[in-house]
């Protein structure tokens, strides 16, 4: 007798919801019936990507202002940047390459993604602040902050079989370009909200 597989339909489904999140203008249908109690019946589309994704991530926060999005391609690479700031004292960052999500911390576009967002408020720190007696670190710039990385790439370079760690030095490199000038455009226009990132840091 074979053993029968059970199937876990609410991970499914958030996964399912989190791919149309991923891929602007996708539509998943997804209908369940009577599986071991569970009836569904959902259709999925975000033609704002993960701008939609970053709403959902924060319904139950308090933000200091809209969030950030932006969606670039740079060195044959897409990149989608979702960030908003919170009231909330801890981070959370989280990375797809290719729609897989990748855990590790030292994963080339959070690494890049965490310098760049630090550049960019170090230097508005530099240039709004005369005397720098407390110069702010890049693990302050990334209080309260809730961000989405997704990107797409072309034969992705993994470390080890479970695809949390992409180690590619160009990623690293064009993660850091796009929050940067993401970040320093975002501040030129919006000076308000740029104080308030730097008291937050």
């Amino acid at each position: 007798n074979e053993e029968e597989i059970i199937f876990d339909i609410n991970a499914i489904n958030r996964r399912l919801k989190q791919l149309t999140y991923l891929n602007p203008g996708l539509t998943i249908n997804f209908e369940v019936n009577d599986y071991n109690g569970h009836n569904v019946a959902e259709s999925y589309c975000f033609n704002n990507g993960v701008g939609d994704y970053i709403n959902e991530l924060t319904s139950n926060k308090e933000l200091l202002f809209d969030p950030i999005y932006t969606s670039v391609e740079v060195n044959d690479i897409e990149v989608d940047i979702a960030l908003a700031y919170t009231e909330a004292v801890d981070h959370t960052i989280i990375a797809f390459t290719n729609n897989v999500p990748n855990t590790d911390n030292k994963s080339s576009h959070l690494v890049g993604f965490k310098a760049g967002l630090a550049d960019a408020i170090k230097d508005y720190q530099a240039d709004v602040t005369t005397k720098l007696k407390n110069p702010i670190s890049a693990e302050d710039t990334r209080e309260g902050v809730v961000a989405i990385i997704s990107i797409k790439i072309a034969s992705p370079v993994y470390i080890g079989q479970g695809k949390d760690y992409i180690n590619m030095p160009i990623v690293r490199k064009t993660t850091a370009e796009v929050i940067r000038e993401c970040m320093e455009d975002y501040i030129d226009k919006n000076p308000n909200n740029a104080k308030l990132i730097l008291e937050k840091a």
